[in-house]
């Protein structure tokens, strides 16, 4: 088969024979196969048609290349389409330039009828197609330079001078215009377009047209009432119909821009032009001229420069007709230049743009037309930044000034009814709302355009002269748009985006201003009622600003702040769950913030417990800081509460009650004993100990029974071993000495047979402290010393030596059972009620249960020889036959105390049957006897029993907790309570009720049922004992919340009347003032109480005392009448100026404050009293109570400071006639302060008032007195740890720990080799030293070292390590702020062996850099170590002190923080106090170095019992063994001796009270007795030296001396020194 080729039959070499017919293709020009086409290519006649031109080859990338079937050959070069007209260039402006792809010889048709025409189409459209030779091209640029010229003189010199001259007037025509009329538009013209000027934007050559001026004016203002109107899109609005001149009727549509002929369909555009300045009018012919001749010129030289690649010319030539272009180029600078000049004189911005596209880019640049264009957009871009600036009104003004809000205001005003108010409320609030964010909007876009314009030129020009005239304007600009905007209160994102942008292009720091901006806004918050809420918005805001000192500004207004935020937490505003808010505070304050905020909300604490101890955890928790000092965690809470409940409990309940006081006060107890940190809170603590205090004294514990220790178990049980050498040898007596060798048939019965010991030994004695047992055995004392000793008859306690003799002779055990409670410090046996020890001999297991559970009758004998009962001896080996052995062979026996009481003697032989068991037994139950003495010495010579009956059965029946009346108290109570008419009956009912108050369920039901109006009525009875009765009803139910204001609703008036009675008994009087101090916890009543009685400033002092002012300050207020403003003046002056404790003062009425604001009255008025000053200057011309008032509240500093403060800012209104008064008030200096100080101080020292004296010191303090000017006032504690009596160690061993914490730097070598030298004669001293309070026991020693340089690089080079710990871990880098101080616990170990620790200190020596080095690390390693040991000594050597600019003013090293001058480790304190808290004593022996020393008595302020040396270096050995054997001995003790602080609550130590103090001055010696606060009054004396000496203490004499060393004191006052005292042990 034959493949047909589809081409035609082919000649063999491949190509088709051709078909005659001709090719189609070929005809139209475009056949793609050429030569190889089937058909034929032969001319036929007719011409091949032209090809069209193809698209892409004009652009200049044909992938086709010469196989496109569309023409490459459009007369110029690939990619140049200048034969297809620019549409830019026709409208007068291309911003391409001669870069431009298109041509530019065309004329614009349309458009602008303004438009300059430019002559460029002087060469025809088939000429241009054509390339031009380099002869055309010479021949092109002469003739252009010629026809150029001819245009113009043809003297070019007189060209010149032509110009100037024309330059010359214009230029001076324009400077005498108004500068608003070189630039201001002379107004608006309508324009409308011509035939076919409808169909598009300007095509064709048809012209605008404009309106006549009055059409004109007339369309303009439809247009205007559309754009006021928002230029809405809705037919309606954006059509309007006018009336033209010449009778026609046109429908404008602004919206697209149209106008059509009213009744017909034709539509033609429109357009709004707005007309040329006065100055551009002028100038405009110039500019016509100069812009013809420019683009004809331009046109030749854009032509020639096109085609210059085309030529194939010579280098030579190429430079020719460049120069020729310079020529043509340079001959127009001067007609550019003075076209620059005036362009830029009269603003015209458009004629600038067509100038630049008509010379192109090159020749632009040439003759710097693009920096006239540059300057003129830059002033635009002002112009755009300057409108952006403005802020515009809601609306445009109308006729009458007013805009048409002001009118709907005046609207809805004039229309104030019910719906206009809703009106109002509903819909033209959201109408001003959505005005004012359209506003806001509107205007932030037009500044994030003017910034984006103002930021684009400066990145397009990198000119350094025009950024900087650039910036010095935009400067400008910005300042006064920040000042504009502060000042007309816009929102904080346009103040911040404006600094943004400032900040971005550089123009310049606005920070200053806008911080003093800011710091006024934050205080306007402040001190207005706004919510917190807006001052943590306003805060946020600050904080974020740039180039703005957010912290600075919040920390300026910081009291202010806390004030706000005080009252917000109070208030309840801020909630626990949005402490987030306040903790921005803290994140910019830091602990500045913590610390004021704390101390702000201390004096509401108490009042407002609960709610603010949840408040505080939630924030701490949320920011991370400790709890403040006197707030508690959830468990001191709940403990607190419970033990105040329980105290004030105590207080209310009589002493029938006395069971169930005691039972609340020690549940109370223990709970708290089981709260981890209660004694870190002072006020638990002292609760606490109040507690303690008072259920010791009701509990009647013995003295020896520390009741602390019995808070262990829910039963307050403890056994505690006895040691004591000499209770162990009157134990072993009393064994002894009532052991007898007789035997009697209950011995069998243990096993033994007839086995009797020949003698006991003591192996131990524990102490059974029972507290619940010994309670209701005391009180079972009581009475039957009450039995036995009957006032009207003889007592039959203690029995005679007569009786005794009768019952067989004396107790055996009643010496020595004397001497034995005396010794354990028990309460002495009582003779009234024949007490005595005696023995009861049990199992061991039962010995146990007997001593925590007390004696149980339901275990006891039932059928023993005289009755059922407890049964005990006064032999040890009576007891004995009763007792068993435990797995140790011991025999456990117990020594009871036992009252005899009335005894019941019996020697029947068988008192089982007579008298009998039954008998025996009812005599004991009936009271008529206590017990039975059972003698069977008489009977069978064995031993005399003592037996008792059931004693917690008679207590449980004859002495039963009463229990609370649960009445239901309902209002048919009440109403039958008021039915009553015997005064009698009165006074039961409302006793009951009184009696029914003293529980909480009481008081709850009382006030439910209307108790307290109802008790009310009653207090205007006639009878005296019922308004008594009365009276103590309402003072129960004042106890709760709700009962303080049912009785400042119903009650106030009747009491009030009741305390101003004469005739009123006295109880019921104090009654009443009680009753008023309870119902004063509610701020209500206070104010009300003080309005009734604001008379009788008596009373006042009474019932508040200093607190009066509280009450009675908001009557000041403007609000009052000016009657009571008056008298409100006359008792602040009472109470501002009395200088005598009021009686008041004593009971601490609410508000809570702090004390020394009590005893100073102007504090408490000008702390306590809102607007207080205020207040008095408004009525300074009114009463002269004001002016004394106003002059003692001066006469603080504080208030001096804050009066001034207050004129200063014009807050305060001051009366025109008193204001020089105030303000000498407000201008006086501190003289006055001081001399008031100072008197107070020496008054207050003279009379021994320690309150006083404190206020005096207070006041000193800010008035800055001079240290020598204050008396000196010392409070002296006792150092607690070393009042203990010395105890031989429970071993015979006692453990000690030595740690060297050794300054390992070049320049202590000698001190490094005395310490390896004292490890041996530390090992000899321990093995051979005897302890005075343990003779006999030996020592085990245990030693360690910490060693340590400094983080210097030459430290690092010798490869020493920065701390390193014996047998531990050591750090050996560069030093590290990531570093804490957990990175420290290097893991150290104790060793007893010397030789390898004295291997580990032979170690290399490190640099040190500077002075200090690194010993807090050192101390932070030591605090890790696993100290154990009874005795713990940690000794520092060294000659440098630690780094920190708190302890060494020398220089510190670079890696040390630049401020404190610390490094990663942080304060030696927190070392120092965990050292502390491990009874580790520290001494540092150091070489005498200033700065050691300054840092050992910094240190000396958290540990006063640190001990600092100076030691020669030669001597440290010897130091150090006299170092451990002084801690191993008996310590002296010590006492602390401290200047009497501004805040004395803050002290840990005990105060040694009522020791004896001698003062010796120049051999004048003065004696003087602490007494019951502590206090040494030493005053103003040249070096007085002081000795105390302590009272009298059986324990201590044994040890120590009474008297301590001599410690001299400084003449001056120093609020930061102590003195330590020490009391010998005796030789």
């Amino acid at each position: 088969m034959e493949c047909q080729d589809p081409r035609g039959p082919g000649d063999g070499a491949g190509h088709s024979q051709a078909s005659p017919r001709p090719c189609r293709d070929f005809l139209k020009g475009n056949c793609r196969y050429g030569d190889r086409c089937r058909y034929s290519h032969e001319n036929t006649g007719a011409e091949p048609a032209e090809k069209r031109p193809c698209k892409e080859f004009l652009k200049g990338h044909c992938k086709y290349g010469d196989r496109c079937r569309y023409s490459h050959d459009p007369g110029g070069s690939p990619g140049d389409r200048a034969h297809v007209p620019c549409r830019n260039f026709e409208k007068g402006f291309c911003a391409f330039g001669d870069r431009c792809r298109y041509g530019h010889d065309g004329a614009g048709g349309g458009g602008d009828s303004s438009t300059i025409h430019i002559p460029l189409n002087s060469v025809a459209e088939k000429d241009k197609r054509e390339q031009l030779s380099f002869e055309e091209a010479v021949q092109l640029l002469d003739s252009a330079f010629e026809q150029s010229t001819t245009r113009l003189p043809v003297d070019v010199t007189g060209w010149l001078e032509a110009l100037e001259s024309q330059r010359t007037a214009l230029t001076n025509e324009v400077q005498a215009m108004e500068p608003e009329e070189r630039t201001k538009s002379l107004g608006i013209v309508w324009q409308y377009a011509g035939r076919g000027g409808g169909k598009g934007r300007g095509r064709g050559d048809h012209p605008w047209h404009e309106f006549s001026p009055t059409d004109s004016a007339h369309v303009e203002e439809a247009y205007q009432r559309w754009e006021a109107g928002g230029k809405s899109k809705d037919p309606e609005q954006c059509r309007a119909e006018i009336h033209l001149e010449g009778g026609m009727d046109i429908s404008m549509d602004f919206h697209l821009g149209t106008q059509m002929t009213v009744g017909k369909k034709a539509r033609r555009r429109v357009q709004r032009k707005e007309l040329p300045s006065k100055a551009q009018q002028s100038c405009q012919p110039f500019f016509d001229e100069v812009l013809s001749i420019v683009g004809d010129v331009s046109g030749r030289l854009e032509k020639v420069s096109g085609q210059i690649a085309g030529m194939g010319i010579e280098e030579a030539q190429q430079k020719e007709l460049e120069g020729k272009s310079a020529k043509c180029v340079e001959a127009l600078r001067p007609a550019v230049t003075t076209f620059l000049e005036l362009s830029l004189f009269c603003g015209a911005n458009a004629s600038m743009e067509k100038l630049e596209a008509v010379l192109g880019e090159k020749p632009s640049a040439t003759l710097g037309v693009a920096a006239g264009g540059r300057d003129l957009r830059m002033q635009t871009v002002l112009k755009a930044v300057k409108e952006a600036f403005q802020i515009r009104a809601y609306g445009k003004a109308s006729a009458d000034g007013q805009s048409p809000w002001h009118q709907i205001r005046l609207l809805v005003q004039a229309t104030r009814g019910h719906s206009g108010k809703k009106f109002y409320d509903l819909i033209m609030i959201k109408v001003r709302l959505a005005m004012v964010k359209f506003r806001s909007e509107s205007l932030e876009i037009k500044r994030r355009h003017a910034f984006m314009l103002a930021g684009t030129l400066l990145n397009e020009y990198s000119d350094e002269d025009f950024q900087r005239r650039f910036r010095g304007e935009l400067s400008k600009l910005f300042e006064d748009g920040i000042t504009q905007a502060m000042q007309n209160q816009m929102s904080f994102s346009t103040v911040k985006a404006i600094l943004f942008a400032a900040k971005a292009m550089r123009i310049g720091n606005f920070g200053k201003q806008v911080s003093e901006w800011l710091k006024k806004r934050l205080k306007s918050a402040l001190s207005s009622n706004q919510p917190l809420e807006t001052t943590v918005e306003l805060v946020q805001q600050a904080k974020d600003f740039p180039d703005v000192d957010g912290g600075k500004i919040v920390r300026s207004v910081q009291p202010a702040l806390i004030r706000k935020c005080q009252t917000a937490i109070l208030s309840k505003t801020i909630t626990p769950a949005q402490v987030n808010k306040i903790g921005l505070f803290q994140k910019i304050l830091g602990k500045s913030f913590d610390q004021a905020l704390f101390q702000s909300l201390e004096a509401s604490y108490d009042e407002h417990r609960a709610m603010l101890t949840e408040w505080l955890v939630a924030y701490c928790e949320h920011t991370g800081v400790d709890l403040p000092p006197y707030c508690m965690n959830a468990n001191q809470k709940e403990a607190f509460d419970q033990l105040h409940k329980a105290i004030e409990g105590s207080k209310e309940r009589s002493s029938e009650d006395m069971l169930q006081k005691v039972e609340e006060l020690k549940k109370a107890v223990i709970f708290a004993k089981t709260v981890p940190d209660l004694k870190s809170h002072k006020e638990l603590s002292e609760e606490f100990a109040k507690a303690l205090d008072i259920l010791k004294v009701e509990s009647h514990l013995p003295p020896g029974w520390n009741l602390e220790d019995l808070l262990g178990t829910e039963k307050m049980f403890r056994k505690a071993p006895v040691t004591n050498r000499r209770s162990l040898e009157l134990f072993q007596a009393l064994m002894t000495s009532t052991h007898q060798k007789r035997w009697t048939r209950d011995r069998k019965t243990r096993g033994d047979g007839a086995a009797i010991a020949d003698s006991f030994e003591v192996i131990r004695v524990i102490e059974v402290q029972n507290q619940a047992s010994w309670e209701n055995y005391h009180r079972r004392r009581d009475e039957i010393v009450k039995d036995c000793n009957p006032p009207d008859r003889e007592a039959y306690a203690p029995l005679s030596d007569e009786q005794w003799n009768e019952f067989s002779g004396r107790v055996m055990t009643e010496s020595l059972g004397h001497e034995i409670v005396s010794q354990c410090r028990l309460s002495p046996l009582d003779s009234r009620c024949n007490e005595f020890l005696f023995f009861h001999g049990v199992k061991p297991q039962v010995a146990d249960l007997i001593a925590e559970n007390h004696f149980d009758i339901s275990f006891a004998s039932k059928d023993g020889m005289f009755g059922a009962g407890l049964y005990f001896a006064e032999a040890s080996s009576k007891s004995d036959e009763y007792c068993q052995p435990n797995e140790n062979d011991e025999y456990p026996i117990i020594i009871v105390r036992v009252i005899l009481g009335r005894p019941n003697y019996v020697d029947a032989p068988k008192p089982f049957d007579d008298p009998g068991r039954r008998a025996l037994e009812h005599s004991c139950m009936s009271g008529s006897c206590h017990s039975v003495i059972g003698d069977r010495i008489k009977v069978s010579n064995t031993y005399r029993e003592m037996a008792l009956a059931s004693a917690d059965h008679i207590r449980s029946e004859r002495y039963r907790t009463l229990e609370s009346v649960d009445l239901h108290l309902k209002d048919f109570w009440f109403h039958n309570l008021v039915m009553l008419e015997m005064p009698s009956e009165m006074r039961k009912a409302l006793r009951l009720l009184w009696h029914c108050g003293n529980s909480a369920q009481g008081r709850v039901e009382t006030l439910q049922a209307g108790g307290a109006k109802c008790i009310t009525d009653f207090l205007s009875h006639d009878d005296a004992k019922v308004r008594e009765a009365a009276v103590c009803a309402l003072n129960v139910i004042s106890l709760e919340t709700q009962g303080k204001k049912d009785v400042l609703q119903h009650s106030l008036e009747a009491i009030a009347r009741i305390i101003h009675s004469e005739s009123e008994t006295t109880y019921l009087h104090e009654t009443c003032v009680q009753l008023c101090r309870c119902a004063a916890e509610l701020p209500a009543f206070r104010f009300a109480f003080a309005r009734h009685v604001l008379k009788s400033i008596w009373l006042l002092e009474k019932v508040f005392g200093t607190t009066s002012l509280a009450a009675i300050s908001p009557l000041l207020s403007s609000k009052e009448a000016m009657e009571t403003r008056i008298q409100a003046a006359v008792v602040a002056e009472h109470f501002l100026t009395s200088k005598e404790p009021l009686l008041g003062d004593d009971i601490r009425v609410p508000p809570v404050c702090p004390l020394i604001n009590v005893e100073l009255p102007p504090a408490f008025g000008f702390e306590e009293c809102v607007d207080i000053l205020q207040h008095l200057v408004e009525l300074i011309e009114q009463t002269p109570s004001a002016q004394a008032c106003l002059k003692a509240l001066v006469r603080r500093e504080r208030t001096r400071q804050e009066l001034a403060k207050l004129l200063r800012s014009g807050l305060l209104v001051v009366p025109s006639n008193q204001r020089s008064f105030v303000e000498s008030l407000a201008a006086e200096d501190q003289s006055q302060g001081k001399d008031f100080a100072r008197e107070e101080l020496i008054e207050s020292f003279k009379l021994r008032q320690k309150s006083r004296y404190l206020v005096a010191l207070q006041m000193a303090m800010d008035a800055e007195l001079e240290q020598q000017e204050i008396p000196c006032v010392y409070s002296l504690h006792k150092m607690s740890d070393t009042f203990q009596v010395p105890r031989p160690p429970s071993g015979s061993r006692i453990s000690c720990q030595l740690c060297f914490i050794l300054d390992y730097t070049a320049n202590m070598k000698t001190q490094i080799s005395q310490t390896k030298e004292s490890l041996n004669k530390l090992v000899d001293l321990v093995t051979n030293l005897r302890l005075r309070h343990a003779k006999d026991a030996s020592i085990d020693l245990e030693m360690t070292a910490v060693a340590y340089t400094d983080w210097d690089a030459d430290s690092a080079k010798l490869g020493r390590p920065v701390v390193a710990a014996f047998g531990g871990k050591e750090i050996k880098r560069s030093h590290d702020s990531s570093l804490t101080p957990a990175d420290f616990d290097l893991g150290g170990k104790f060793t007893k062996d010397a030789s390898a620790l004295r291997s580990w200190i032979e170690q290399g020596f490190g640099h040190g850099g500077q002075i200090p080095e690194e010993l807090t690390g050192a101390m932070l390693a030591a605090s890790y170590l696993p100290w154990s040991a009874q005795e713990k000594l940690a000794v520092i050597i060294t000659d440098a002190p630690c780094h920190g600019k708190d302890y060494s003013s020398v220089i510190h090293d670079p890696f040390c923080d630049p401020t404190t001058g610390l490094t990663c480790t942080g304060k030696p304190e927190v070392p120092l106090r965990r050292m502390m808290q491990k009874g580790v004593r520290v001494v540092v022996l150091h070489t005498g170095e200033a700065h050691a020393v300054s840092m050992c008595s910094r240190l000396q302020e958290t540990d006063p019992r640190l001990l600092h040396e100076k030691v020669s270096p030669l001597e440290t050995c010897q130091k150090l063994v006299s170092v451990v054997e002084a801690k191993l001995q008996v310590q002296p003790l010590h006492y602390l001796l401290k200047p009497y602080q501004l805040n004395p609550s803050g002290d840990s130590l005990p105060l040694a009270l009522n020791h004896d103090v001698e003062i010796n001055e120049a051999g004048v010696k003065e004696k003087q007795n602490t007494g019951g606060d502590g206090l040494i009054f030493v005053g103003h004396r040249v070096t007085p030296t002081v000795t105390v000496g302590r009272p009298a203490e059986s324990e201590l004499d044994a040890w120590f001396e009474r008297k301590s060393d001599q410690v001299e004191l400084p003449p001056d006052f120093d609020g930061k020194k102590t003195y330590l005292f020490k009391m010998p042990t005796k030789t």
